[in-house]
């Protein structure tokens, strides 16, 4: 009876040291992924026939779908809520698109002689759009689809427009190669820097709100993906897409990602930090095995 009681206690003793040794064995096996932190981008291709995503660490992209109703669909973004909305730029109809399919469903009417390309969101979900006639910024409403001028950029056609984790709304010119700021109230301009590292072209622009970091997709008939220093305006290859015309970039806001199961793991904090904090994490938990067993 007396052993019997023995072994229940050092059974009982033992199974904090085993949970606390599982937890670690599952921070280590979480190490590698949260290294990579690689996340999908979504945007179009074959002058904006084709629905494709894109890998953020390899610039590979992949076909999902052909639009449907065809037509050019350079125009893509998500807003926070995890809709992602895409604008045909030949009729100007406002459309939401399922990222998984491709599947098009159209919103409110067409916007006549519209020709958008790029689209933004802000963090209230507002969505933004610029030409590729004029350079001007507009309003998009998200009900009715119906596009107000805002104001005029000052810039070149087929600017890339995408916010940043401090709401500040950027433009790149790549065929100007420079980098701005755009009011959103009004359209005006502030200069940022020179774009460099990179061939003048038209580019799509999308920021990771997760981690902070810019990419760049250029309108050339093999395509390639960058990322680009906002404070600095340098552009930096990361791979070939292996589609042909692409234009705008689109990537889910941290809160949908996660829902959506498209996060790399960067909603945990801004990427190549996740193994520092894992790290960091594993003397807090060895010390409180040394702990138990202490008491043990």
């Amino acid at each position: 009876m007396g052993l019997s009681v023995h072994v229940r206690s050092r059974e009982n003793k033992m199974k904090p040291i085993v949970q606390i040794t599982g937890a670690i064995a599952v921070l280590l096996g979480m190490l590698m992924p949260l290294q990579a932190g690689a996340k999908t981008l979504y945007g179009s291709a074959n002058g904006g026939l084709d629905f494709i995503t894109v890998e953020s660490t390899t610039g590979v992209a992949t076909l999902v779908a052909t639009f449907n109703p065809a037509g050019q669909y350079f125009a893509l973004e998500f807003t926070p809520d995890g809709t992602l909305w895409a604008i045909e730029m030949g009729t100007g109809q406002l459309y939401t698109v399922d990222p998984a399919t491709g599947a098009l469903t159209a919103v409110g009417t067409p916007i006549v002689n519209a020709l958008f390309t790029q689209l933004a969101s802000d963090s209230d979900g507002n969505l933004y759009a610029t030409d590729n006639t004029i350079g001007s910024l507009y309003s998009i409403h998200k009900v009715t689809g119906r596009a107000t001028a805002i104001g005029s950029t000052g810039l070149g056609v087929n600017v890339g427009v995408s916010f940043n984790t401090a709401g500040a709304l950027y433009g790149a010119d790549g065929a100007a190669l420079t980098l701005n700021t755009v009011e959103p109230a009004t359209g005006a301009t502030t200069f940022v820097a020179p774009i460099t590292g990179f061939a003048a072209n038209w580019v799509g622009l999308a920021i990771d709100q997760a981690a902070g970091t810019a990419y760049m997709m250029d309108f050339t008939p093999t395509g390639s993906l960058y990322t680009l220093d906002l404070a600095t305006g340098e552009a930096t290859l990361v791979g070939a897409t292996g589609m042909d015309f692409s234009l705008d970039l689109a990537i889910r806001w941290p809160v949908a990602a996660v829902a959506a199961g498209d996060d790399g793991c960067g909603w945990l904090m801004p990427a190549g930090k996740q193994s520092l904090w894992v790290l960091a994490i594993l003397p807090l938990m060895i010390a409180g095995i040394v702990l138990v067993r202490r008491r043990t």
